[in-house]
């Protein structure tokens, strides 16, 4: 059964090969983009966890006004 998948989906990529490249390269770039997000979301997650008392930490986070131009931000 499964071979007969397997025949039918290479006829349609041979018949339309651009409309398959066109797909296979559309899912190749989202599951790119879908491991980089889950790769930066897991990284900013585990963001100091390796305190031990993880809950009471702060972040300071302050403004300065900047002579050239608008305020920057100084951790």
């Amino acid at each position: 059964m499964i071979w007969h998948y397997l025949t039918t989906a290479l006829r349609v990529l041979r018949r339309h090969r651009l409309f398959s490249l066109v797909s296979i390269a559309g899912l190749a770039l989202g599951l790119a983009c879908c491991l980089v997000v889950i790769v930066f979301v897991e990284e900013e997650s585990r963001f100091d966890a390796f305190h031990r008392d993880v809950d009471s930490l702060y972040r300071v986070v302050r403004q300065m006004p900047d002579i050239h131009g608008p305020s920057t931000r100084n951790p």
